[in-house]
């Protein structure tokens, strides 16, 4: 994922034409991440939630700590809560 991130800025010349792409095609992997995490958090509960809690989003070797109770793409009520 952010490999493509990477290769959708690194032009040694950004036109008008490349920086929306590279601004829609960014915006476009963060929205489907989000749905992505969410249907990740369905699909296998807490143990995704754990796992979450662990890992990051878009560089899986970085470690961090999430507050308690809360991961990323978890609901709260009808809101999506992004952690």
């Amino acid at each position: 994922m952010l490999g493509f991130i990477i290769a959708f800025w690194a032009t040694p010349t950004m036109t008008m034409g490349h920086l929306f792409f590279a601004f829609m095609s960014t915006n476009y992997k963060f929205v489907g991440l989000i749905f992505e995490e969410r249907d990740l958090l369905k699909n296998h509960g807490e143990a995704y939630r754990q796992y979450a809690r662990r890992v990051s989003m878009l560089i899986p070797f970085t470690k961090f700590k999430r507050p308690e109770g809360r991961s990323r793409g978890e609901h709260k009520g009808d809101q999506l809560v992004h952690g």
